[in-house]
């Protein structure tokens, strides 16, 4: 929900919003009292959650929803006004580029659970790295199929790509859940053996 009404605001505000909340900490109970109280009691449930509400976490949480031309405005005014925050942020969060970042392994449980018309959608506008290693984990059959699919599709709204790239993505934060593959966020470079 947050995510929706993040992507409603005017473009300037959407950064503001957003760095508010990253660089929220908590807030004092006599605060959250006397807003309770001037706002009346319809408001109470939210009120209570205020205390959760910000924090760079959340404001990834928040972008990974929208799409990478929210993430992207958002981003870079953050940048401007803050780096540090704007780094933080970036660090937690898990894109559709991202997905390049996965073992080959876990790659191809991922791709198991995305359909092929997915994927030429969401490859439309993915990077040729990305492309290549998607491509590269799909049987030949599976690969012509992506491929011929990709060819074929007549263009569309940026905004359909992006909607298709975020299945994607939750996709493969479904499967870290379940403890199927580890996703790398941010620059983390960490070696692993």
């Amino acid at each position: 929900m947050a995510a929706g009404i993040l992507q409603q605001l005017p473009e300037r505000m959407q950064a503001d919003v957003a760095y508010r909340m990253a660089t929220l900490e908590s807030v004092h109970p006599a605060v959250v009292q006397e807003l309770e109280e001037a706002l009346e009691a319809s408001f109470a449930e939210i009120l209570r959650g205020l205390q959760n509400a910000g924090g760079p976490k959340v404001v990834a949480d928040m972008i990974n929803l929208t799409g990478s031309s929210v993430e992207k405005n958002v981003l870079d005014q953050m940048d401007a006004q803050d780096p540090e925050i704007a780094e933080a942020v970036r660090n937690l969060m898990f894109t559709f580029e991202d997905i390049v970042k996965l073992t080959d392994h876990e790659l191809e449980i991922l791709l198991r659970e995305i359909s092929e018309e997915d994927m030429a959608v969401a490859l439309k506008s993915g990077g040729e790295e990305l492309r290549q290693r998607m491509l590269g984990n799909l049987s030949e059959q599976a690969r012509t199929s992506v491929v011929t699919e990709m060819e074929q599709l007549a263009p569309m709204r940026m905004d359909a790509v992006e909607s298709t790239q975020l299945r994607c993505v939750q996709q493969a934060r479904q499967l870290e859940e379940q403890g199927k593959l580890r996703i790398v966020r941010g620059d983390a470079d960490d070696t692993w053996v």
